[in-house]
């Protein structure tokens, strides 16, 4: 077989990307941001390696997104169907047009309140859609002066915990992102908030770390991510390309690429399935043919995967 000198694979788009199979389910993204002071400096980062790459790289055409906002009160910003290019990149547009927010309503936050709301909206949603749900907070309640609201530590917790039952008895999905409160003597109500809902809720919570903003979007949504091999070496037309998976999840995930897509043209010889252990990885060798006339070379090529029930999968070069 006629070799192709050094192919460099360099998988510069993430996935699920191509079409969705006929028979997936639609999502609705639900991101409840806290808007208070102690997330202002964090908000780029986390508009550009969480929403922004979860909007342009993650959801589907038909997936809705959702941005709500709280601080002394809660309110819904956006609600969009995901249709197209026009329509991510407005949405996009306007999650950066926060990061010059003046932030007006920092001074308290009604977390009691906000999750309230957050419940409220979500049941308001269709059943049809699985929700996923992405709340940012530093975990503080602070609320503005003669709100009526538990009075002691004890109480505030049993109000969480009512809230958190309330969230797991509808099945929904809760992904927590822990930002540093301000205040380090708060430090203790804030982790009362993460514990109840952990407990109550099976929500993940996940510290928000400055040092490793690019594992942000997977750890906090929970999709599974694909690792790509960067150089493949030299290879001949028919080759495996050698993914690694790795599963955010506390239960096994299988998943089955039915396609892998190089200029709209399926090169994958078959459909690959495998199994991930529980927030563990499993190599994946999928075997591929290049198209008649590739040329020889060293090259840096773009592939898209195409996951069977459009699963929803974050695309890594290694």
């Amino acid at each position: 077989m006629k070799k192709i000198g050094r192919c460099v694979v360099s998988l510069c788009a993430l996935l699920c990307i191509a079409p969705l199979p006929a028979d997936a389910e639609n999502i609705d993204v639900i991101v409840m941001v806290d808007i208070t002071w102690s997330l202002h400096d964090s908000f780029p980062d986390i508009e550009q390696y969480l929403l922004g790459t979860l909007l342009t790289d993650v959801l589907h055409n038909g997936d809705t997104f959702h941005l709500l906002w709280f601080s002394d009160h809660p309110e819904t910003m956006i609600t969009e169907m995901v249709a197209g290019p026009e329509t991510r990149n407005e949405i996009r547009s306007r999650l950066q047009g926060l990061v010059n927010l003046q932030w007006p309503f920092g001074k308290y936050t009604d977390l009691v309140s906000a999750i309230d709301y957050l419940i409220s909206f979500t049941g308001n949603r269709s059943g049809d859609n699985q929700k996923l749900i992405i709340l940012i907070t530093d975990g503080i309640h602070d609320p503005p002066p003669g709100k009526d609201v538990p009075q002691n530590l004890e109480a505030l917790t049993e109000t969480f915990l009512r809230q958190a039952e309330e969230i797991k008895r509808h099945g929904w999905s809760l992904h927590i992102l822990k930002t540093t409160p301000e205040s380090a003597d708060r430090q203790g109500q804030a982790d009362v908030f993460f514990k109840s809902l952990e407990e109550g809720a099976d929500a993940v919570v996940t510290p928000y770390d400055t040092e490793r903003k690019e594992d942000l979007l997977p750890e906090a949504t929970g999709f599974a991510r694909i690792r790509f091999p960067a150089d493949l070496g030299e290879v001949g037309r028919r080759f495996v390309i050698p993914f690694t998976v790795e599963n955010q999840q506390k239960k096994p995930l299988t998943l089955t690429v039915r396609r892998i897509l190089y200029e709209d043209t399926n090169i994958a010889a078959s459909p690959a399935t495998v199994t991930a252990p529980a927030e563990g990885t499993v190599n994946l060798r999928t075997e591929v043919e290049l198209p008649a006339g590739f040329p020889e070379g060293q090259r840096i090529i773009t592939l898209r995967l195409e996951f069977e029930n459009g699963d929803r999968v974050i695309g890594d070069t290694g």
